[in-house]
Parts: structure tokens; C-alpha cells; sequence
């Protein structure tokens, strides 16, 4: 359970900017939190974590980027403000009111609608900030190989809000605000694939195809100055690449396990994070002296660190090989519950167990 902060006293028409959202969920788990693995989803629910409104800014300026595009169309941005409208006189008719005064808004409610269906038709090229879901049907087993084991057939609404896709090439973009290193990231990119293709697989299954995925990267931390002295550095704020677009019986088979997974979590059955989870690296072997902890020699394969060792043992007639588990970045530096993370305690111990 999270708590909003805010540290440096930021008046409250900024807070609730960053604090609200007029987001309305077609499911019950959204693509980003699918990708999230169930354990951080279970430890958020569990410990009060305080998240201070000063760290959310790009977050509020991420959110808005798409807000801002859709609202550069008049015909979304007077569509929307139908929407709004329309929503806003339907909770007042839900409310204690008299039937006669009940009967006068779901009267202007059909009017409203009328008017937006003849004058802003649903057939624009574009699609904007519009939330899709998918039902994921998934079989899985909770408890395995314990006493409680069993088997649930369980059904979740998996929906995403599309940020813009043209209907036209079928093109789907992906815009992000992220730092110039982002793009050369292999876990960040590697995100970036599996969200916007879980779009594309609920775009699909409401009945538009995807071509091609673009993503539209603005570079938060981006200066001309590197751009003319760097080498392989962003040459404009803006860039597009080209993300793949992947089988969409591959990216099913993600969204089913991955739901099954959360489904797991509902029944009190918890997985650890994998180590793709954690963006793990790959393990080391070093070659360390009996009682000491400085690393004399790292390798990659096991074999590599043996030989080494044989060459030198007039040297090091005391070392030994150990496993160096790969550091987890994401444990190390951006999960929000590794703090209070039994799996991670156990991480950190092992992998810092032999260190420089």
C-alpha cells in the first residue's frame, strides 16, 4: 500500500496534476502491471511504501505526452469532452435524485450521445489514448507438489490505453520519455518490445491489425552539445526506431503465463521473480584465497577459471573458484519493495559474498 509525500511542500494544484488520472480500465490488469512480477505486485499491497510526489514528475510529463497529442486533433479533443460530460451527468443520475429529475439526464444523456455519434463519427484515421482489453483464458496449478496442490481455471481481462496507432498503415506508435542511454539498454529495450506487442496482440483482438511497431523516443536528458561531440549519440531530441513485432501466438503464451502467475497470487501462491525479472546478469566465477575476499581473477565460464588457476597455483597454492551470482539491476537500483524482499536479502548476500 503506497503513501503520497510530498517532501518539498509542492502546492496541492501540482500534487493532484500528478495524483490524478481520468484513465478508465477496459480489464482488470493492465499490460504494464502484467509485465510487473506478482511478487512486487504482492509487496506493494503489503508494506506502506511512501512515494513522494517529487519522484513522480516524469511520470506526470510521461502521462501527459499522450494527453497532449490527442488533444492536438479537435475532433478527439471534442470527443473526449463529450465523454466527459456524458460520464459526469451519468453519476448524477446513479445519485438520490427524484425520478423526474433522473428521467431529464438519461434524456440528455441519449441527446449528448446523439450529437457526438452525428457530428464526431468514430472513424478517424488515428486511434488516441483509447483503452482496449482482452479475456486471457488460463489454466494453472497452485502449490505444486505440496499437500494444497490444485488446479484452477481462471479468466482475466488483460487491457492497455492504446497511444496512438494508425488504422491507415497499421502502424502502432510507442512513445517514450526516457534518458539517452534507454535505447542501448538491452532490459529496457527488451520491455519496450514485450508492452507495445502485448498492445498490438489487444489491438488485434479487437480487430485491428498491427504492420509495424515505431517507437517515438524523446530524450529527457538530451543537449545539443553532446549531440555534435558524442559518437553514437541521439542526433535530435526526438528519435523513432523500429521495435519487432512478434507471433501473435508467442506473445498469447507470455500473456497467459504471466496472468497465470498474478491469478497464482490471488490464491496466496507467490513466484519468485526470475532472473529476467530482476535483469540479472549472467554469473561470474572467481578465484578468491581461503579466508580472504579479494577477487584475484573473474571468469565466465567455469572452465575458463579453473585453467586460470591451474597456471597460477605456485602463486595462489591457497585459492579456490566460486560462483559469483550476477548482479540484479533492477533489484539493485529500481524496485520500489526490495526493502522489504526476502528473496532479494538472499540475493545481495550471495552475489556480494566475494567482492574487490
Amino acid at each position: 500500500m503506497s503513501e503520497i509525500i510530498n517532501t518539498k511542500g509542492l502546492p496541492s494544484p501540482f500534487v493532484e496534476a500528478i495524483t490524478y488520472s481520468d484513465f478508465l480500465p477496459a480489464g482488470n490488469l493492465s499490460a504494464y502491471r502484467l509485465q510487473e512480477p506478482p511478487q512486487i505486485t504482492r509487496l506493494k499491497k503489503e508494506n506502506k511504501i511512501d512515494e513522494d510526489v517529487a519522484d513522480k514528475v516524469w511520470t506526470l510529463i510521461s502521462r501527459s505526452l499522450v494527453q497532449v497529442i490527442e488533444n492536438g486533433s479537435v475532433n478527439m479533443r471534442a470527443r473526449r469532452s463529450f465523454i466527459n460530460v456524458i460520464q459526469f451527468i451519468s453519476d448524477i443520475s446513479k445519485s438520490e435524485v427524484d425520478e423526474g429529475k433522473k428521467t431529464a439526464l438519461l434524456n440528455m444523456i441519449g441527446m449528448l450521445d446523439s450529437i457526438s455519434e452525428e457530428h464526431l463519427p468514430a472513424d478517424d484515421r488515428y486511434i488516441m489514448r483509447q483503452s482496449y482489453g482482452v479475456d486471457i483464458d488460463t489454466s494453472f496449478t497452485v502449490f505444486k507438489d505440496t499437500e494444497e496442490e490444485a488446479t484452477y481455471n481462471g479468466s482475466v481481462s488483460v487491457f492497455d490505453t492504446i497511444p496512438l496507432y494508425d488504422k491507415e498503415d497499421k502502424v502502432l506508435y510507442y512513445p517514450r520519455l526516457c534518458d539517452t542511454l534507454h535505447a542501448k539498454r538491452s532490459e529496457m529495450r527488451e520491455s519496450w518490445v514485450r508492452e507495445s506487442n502485448i498492445q498490438a496482440l489487444i489491438l488485434r483482438a479487437n480487430g485491428y491489425d498491427v504492420a509495424s511497431i515505431r517507437c517515438i523516443m524523446i530524450f529527457k536528458d538530451w543537449t545539443r552539445a553532446k549531440s555534435l561531440t558524442m559518437k553514437d549519440y541521439p542526433s535530435k531530441q526526438i528519435e523513432v526506431m523500429s521495435l519487432p513485432v512478434r507471433d501473435n501466438a508467442k506473445v498469447g503464451s507470455f500473456v497467459k503465463a504471466r496472468a497465470a502467475q498474478h491469478l497464482r497470487l490471488q490464491h496466496g501462491d507467490i513466484a519468485e521473480c526470475s532472473p529476467s525479472d530482476r535483469w540479472a546478469e549472467a554469473d561470474q566465477y572467481v578465484v578468491v584465497r581461503k579466508g580472504k575476499s579479494r577477487v584475484e581473477k573473474r571468469s565466465l565460464t567455469y572452465d575458463e577459471a579453473v585453467t586460470w588457476l591451474a597456471m597460477n597455483r605456485d602463486r595462489y597454492y591457497d585459492a579456490e573458484v566460486k560462483t559469483m551470482p550476477g548482479k540484479s539491476r533492477r533489484c539493485e537500483s529500481y524496485c520500489p519493495v526490495r526493502d522489504f524482499c526476502k528473496q532479494w536479502d538472499k540475493i545481495k548476500a550471495d552475489t556480494y559474498e566475494a567482492k574487490d
